[in-house]
């Protein structure tokens, strides 16, 4: 999968989940929505978190996307300012420290393991 494309403007209005109501057919959008659902499955599921823990994924995700953003720069040659990098990655630690850096299990019954299966 090739890089998402840059983000030119923020939406014009704050909604709580919205990686969840972006179109799926961008490629960014995909991106954000399958690393969400990495991340949450890792937290030990949406079902486990606090609305501040769902929020803190959502601008983690932001933060690791500008992040790669800068470092595929870096690979091309380009000049990157190493402080803004450094400065990101650090709030980015940060947060995923809030959140946790170890998986985390979540309890399921016997239908829901069925059913995941099946899928």
């Amino acid at each position: 999968m090739g890089r998402p494309a840059k983000i030119k403007e923020p939406p014009q209005q704050f909604r709580p989940n919205w990686i969840e109501s972006l179109d799926g057919r961008l490629e960014l959008t995909r991106w954000l929505k399958s690393r969400r659902q990495e991340m949450l499955a890792d937290l030990g599921g949406v079902d486990n978190l606090s609305y501040a823990k769902r929020s803190l994924v959502d601008r983690a995700l932001l933060l690791q996307f500008k992040l790669e953003q800068l470092e595929l720069a870096m690979l091309r040659g380009e000049d990157v300012p190493l402080g803004s990098w450094g400065n990101l990655l650090n709030v980015y630690s940060g947060l995923l420290s809030k959140l946790g850096l170890d998986r985390q299990t979540r309890d399921i019954s016997l239908a829901e393991y069925v059913s995941e299966g099946d899928n």
